[in-house]
């Protein structure tokens, strides 16, 4: 199968074998015919989210490993961090704690949006929510914008226009669908709200979102207003 025509693999076929079946990239690769990272590009055109790392890939990496010498250094560093200073330098990934103070150093406020979301949430809701985006409160590395406060694992994240545009994402993790993956592996509901339709919207139309994401329980749950 030439690379041009993995678009022959259409998403049923795909989510059958990867999700489904779980196949691992390597091994629908080989049944198709194509590459892994055509395949990965694939992925990405339809949506699917990667799953955990498939036990025939921990297999060969295994094997890839066998016989090779870790230094001793090498040894000392495994699990450390670097210092706050240095965290954020390419290729470096930064701790919670670097992050914390990250946004802690740079004061950060609600922006005008924000503003306008919390004002609407504390009238829906009023002491359910409280504004974290300062980097008070983090889940795996990624800061929240609101998160509940009355023990419900909810967060409410705003989408800036611009910033989350195709034009600046840089990987699956920071679309829609990427971000209420992640906080749905540590057990959390995400509601996403853009800038758009949180600046021209109704506020009874985004006080009615907001409360059924409240209320109800959910796997996964994108609002499109």
């Amino acid at each position: 199968m030439h690379h041009r025509d993995r678009r022959v693999l259409s998403y049923n076929e795909l989510y059958q074998l990867y999700v489904v079946q779980g196949l691992s990239i390597y091994d629908i690769a080989k049944l198709k015919g194509t590459r892994p990272w055509w395949l990965y590009d694939r992925l990405r055109e339809l949506g699917i989210p990667r799953t955990l790392q498939h036990p025939s890939s921990l297999e060969r990496h295994k094997q890839a490993m066998k016989g090779r010498r870790v230094s001793p250094l090498t040894e000392i560093k495994k699990g450390e961090h670097r210092g706050i200073a240095t965290e954020f330098k390419q290729g470096n990934k930064p701790s919670p704690r670097a992050i914390e103070a990250s946004h802690y150093a740079q004061n950060r406020r609600p922006n005008q949006v924000e503003v306008r979301l919390l004002s609407i949430i504390e009238k829906t809701l009023p002491g359910e929510y409280q504004y974290t985006g300062d980097g008070s409160f983090l889940i795996n590395g990624i800061c929240p914008d609101f998160v509940n406060c009355n023990g419900k694992k909810k967060v409410i994240e705003v989408f800036g226009d611009y910033w989350h545009s195709d034009k600046k994402v840089r990987s699956w993790k920071e679309t829609e669908l990427g971000r209420i993956m992640q906080y749905r592996h540590f057990g959390f509901d995400c509601l996403i709200l853009w800038e758009k339709d949180i600046l021209h919207k109704p506020e009874n139309e985004l006080a009615t979102i907001i409360k059924i994401f409240h209320k109800n329980r959910c796997k996964l749950l994108k609002v499109k207003l």
